[in-house]
């Protein structure tokens, strides 16, 4: 399977990749594969600076070899003063110092940044620290995260979104049909516990979820699969079953079934509707000098 994959994405679907202590073995294992190559996502505010530099270095050896891109994406929302807001209890000298690192060691770091009202008047101060610093690219955010289902803006968040760009803008158009991008690009994701599932968005669905019964009313589809498959946790279970046996799963042939429903909820906001968190949201990338 390893030699066939091309990009591993290190999520931070449940937690932080770097609070993994065994994160350089596994980078290094990512990188064996024939085509392979490696992307972190990270707020940045753990480990040493040393670990930092060493995947710098190791992402950099296996560029300069390979020529097959590595990076981490560094989740920085604002400057020293509103950072922590959304990034509670992250240290501003901490994620500075190990993102210097990284990018010492050669690392290629990018610097994803979420616009709320509280940051949004430091965009270009940060976008100038990002090229003094070293980071390749400057990725200014419109969170979906504070769009329900259905594309309305909700107002039950602790902290509010940007006011200067409407972000219901970025909702393509459409009759809603769902596109399954996992299937588009060949990708599946695993879950810290061994599950396959098609995406981390599923996957933060059937991952977490599902199992504190935290599912929509409307959701309909979710709830369908679940009382089919009581025992879905057990049975997508690579470390029992191995990942080509999960693929195989019926499960899968009735989630797809579903999707001319526009359920379940979660594949109809990514992949229906389009509130995608990664393709509608990014305003502003720019590769820098």
């Amino acid at each position: 399977i390893i030699d066939n994959t091309g990009k591993f994405f290190l999520s931070g679907n449940y937690s932080d990749p770097m609070m993994n202590t065994d994160i350089e073995s596994i980078v290094e294992y990512c990188l064996s594969g024939k085509q392979s190559h490696v992307q972190i996502g990270s707020n940045g505010s753990l480990r040493r600076p040393d670990v930092w530099y060493n995947l710098g270095k190791m992402m950099r050896k296996h560029y300069e070899k390979h020529r097959r891109w590595n990076s981490v994406l560094f989740a920085i929302d604002g400057l020293e003063d509103t950072n922590p807001i959304y990034r509670v209890n992250s240290k501003w000298w901490k994620i500075m110092e190990n993102a210097k690192a990284f990018i010492d060691g050669g690392g290629f770091a990018e610097w994803k940044y979420i616009v709320f009202e509280h940051n949004e008047h430091q965009v270009e101060k940060a976008e100038q620290l990002s090229k003094e610093m070293g980071f390749i690219t400057f990725n200014k955010i419109l969170s979906m995260r504070f769009v329900d289902w259905f594309g309305k803006v909700r107002k039950d968040t602790e902290v509010v979104r940007s006011t200067k760009e409407d972000v219901t803008q970025y909702i393509q158009d459409g009759n809603d049909e769902i596109h399954c991008d996992a299937i588009e690009r060949n990708g599946i994701f695993v879950t810290d516990k061994g599950m396959v599932l098609p995406c981390c968005w599923v996957g933060n669905e059937m991952g977490y979820n599902w199992q504190v019964d935290k599912i929509s009313k409307h959701d309909y589809g979710a709830k369908h699969l679940k009382k089919s498959y009581p025992d879905w946790e057990y049975e997508l279970n690579a470390l029992e079953h191995g990942i080509n046996n999960v693929m195989e799963h019926p499960i899968w042939e009735d989630l797809t079934n579903l999707w001319g429903l526009g359920q379940p909820l979660m594949c109809y906001r990514q992949c229906g509707k389009k509130l995608d968190d990664i393709k509608q949201q990014t305003i502003h990338k720019n590769a820098l000098d």
